[in-house]
Formats: structure tokens, C-alpha cells, sequence
């Protein structure tokens, strides 16, 4: 089992999403995606941003899924397990099962 600590990171915003450095970051746990604060089921706060971005259809990229760095405001310990080869790093947040406790 390999172990990570992590206080930034880069995560996958939303198409469609505009956020300024400080605004609160929640990840939705059906998609895995990041998004600017929210109302609704599903959601977890994970932080905030910690830089401005935009993923609308005017920003530099236009209304795609992009980048952006995440503050998470207390380290977080992350711990990678060998799987089925069906779960990574674009899950984070997702829900996930674990089979057996394999290490």
C-alpha cells in the first residue's frame, strides 16, 4: 500500500464552472469532479480553491473539464491499494467498494 500527504492539489473542475482563489471546493461524489460551492445531496466540501479559474465557455479553455489547484486546508492522508485495475486517481471522491483487505 503506498501512502501520500496531501495540503494542494490538482483536481478536476467541472465544465462549466468560475470560482475565485478562496471560494470553497466541494467534490461531488457521483462524477469525482470538483465544483464551487453548492446546494444539493451528493456533495462533500474538501477546501478551497486556491487559484481563480474558469471553465465557462468564455474562459481560455472554454466549457471544459480542467485542472485546478485545491487548497484542502488540513493534509489529508491518502492511501493508494492495488485494485482491480477499475479504480484511479480520477475517482477521488467517487464512491468505491472494497472486495477484500488486501494490502
Amino acid at each position: 500500500m503506498k501512502v501520500e500527504a496531501w495540503v494542494f492539489h490538482l483536481m478536476t473542475v467541472a465544465a462549466g464552472e468560475i470560482a475565485s482563489a478562496g471560494d470553497a471546493a466541494f467534490i461531488k461524489q457521483a462524477d469525482g469532479k470538483v465544483y464551487k460551492g453548492v446546494a444539493g445531496t451528493g456533495f462533500v466540501f474538501i477546501g478551497k480553491f486556491a487559484e481563480d479559474f474558469d471553465a465557462s465557455a468564455s474562459g481560455a479553455l472554454g466549457a471544459v473539464d480542467q485542472p485546478v489547484n485545491v487548497d484542502f486546508c488540513h493534509e489529508k492522508t491518502i492511501l493508494w491499494a492495488a485494485n482491480a485495475g477499475d479504480v484511479t486517481a480520477a475517482n477521488i471522491g467517487s464512491y468505491a467498494y472494497f472486495t477484500d483487505a488486501e494490502n
